[in-house]
């Protein structure tokens, strides 16, 4: 598996600064620093590891203490060089503007845009030659190009992009990431790319969705299964209190809830409102999916008694 940190390291030639103790005893905090990259809030989380003050915490051994300082320099340092290429326009009109019009791209923010959209490696790889950050979104909130390219499934794109260290923990003002899109819309390739670089399967939006909540609203069985098979939760439930399974017997997508009950989602999870899936499988008169509901809840209640028995 890859590794989005050391990569995005690498993509400014810092490759030195990587915490190699850091990831290896404490890989949850290298995985929270790429969830933050980019943000005002990352260095609080500097701050927070490395001044340890309160008296119930003990603080990290002194080599751990270095790599977080000396990857904290190196997230500032980054962060600098992309403000230095703020006007990174003037730059490519100097240097390669000619070439990316022989390509048919303006050298400007909405034809970097346009050149991930249209899958043209070439003239992406000169934009980010040039300087412009890979993670550059049209404005504040808006989409960057990896999540871009997995919503339109170009999986060529989505590989260069996170080749030169795209944040695959990045979102847009929904709090939907590239995980997000690409389950929505059941491209597999590129769900790979982000799993096989630790990407966060049960990572919600604002409103409470997960990829696998995406994913089974739109029936894509297979995607269902995967994200559960690396560990997506198959009852979590967004902020008004739907599940996957809600979803996909909505939608009818009966083979993504057979997908779910085989892989331990509760048929009696309840909205805010009262319905459950079965409830809404009767609303919509789908008679199969209300009998595979039915058959499942007899299921499990007596699988919890039984288990209640035991102990």
């Amino acid at each position: 598996m890859t590794d989005p940190l050391r990569e995005k390291l690498a993509a400014y030639k810092l490759e030195h600064r990587y915490p190699e103790q850091l990831a290896a005893r404490f890989p949850r905090i290298v995985t929270r620093i790429m969830e933050l990259w980019g943000t005002p809030n990352l260095q609080a989380y500097f701050d927070e590891l490395l001044i340890m003050d309160r008296h119930d915490r003990q603080g990290f051994p002194a080599e751990i203490g270095a790599e977080l300082m000396s990857v904290s320099m190196a997230h500032d340092q980054i962060m600098g060089m992309q403000e230095e290429h703020h006007d990174v326009w003037e730059h490519v009109r100097e240097s390669i503007e000619s070439q990316l019009t022989e390509l048919g791209f303006e050298a400007s923010a909405d034809g970097f845009q346009r050149a991930v959209s249209q899958g043209n490696v070439a003239a992406v790889l000169l934009f980010l030659g040039a300087g412009l950050a890979v993670d550059h979104r049209e404005a504040e909130g808006e989409w960057t190009p990896l999540i871009r390219a997995a919503f339109e499934g170009n999986d060529a794109m989505a590989l260069v992009l996170l080749q030169h260290g795209a944040n695959i923990h990045a979102t847009d003002r929904d709090g939907y990431g590239p995980l997000h899109w690409a389950a929505l819309t059941g491209h597999e390739q590129i769900i790979q790319l982000l799993l096989d670089r630790s990407v966060n399967v049960n990572q919600p939006s604002l409103q409470g969705f997960t990829p696998l909540l995406q994913a089974a609203s739109q029936g894509h069985e297979r995607v269902v299964r995967k994200l559960i098979a690396v560990g997506a939760d198959p009852n979590t439930a967004t902020n008004e209190g739907w599940t996957a399974l809600h979803k996909a017997v909505a939608n009818n997508h009966l083979a993504s809830a057979v997908a779910l009950l085989d892989l331990g989602a509760d048929a009696t999870a309840r909205h805010l409102d009262g319905e459950t899936p079965l409830s809404l499988a009767q609303a919509g008169n789908n008679k199969r999916m209300a009998d595979l509901l039915t058959l499942a809840a007899g299921l499990q209640a007596r699988q919890r008694a039984r288990q209640r028995q035991a102990t």
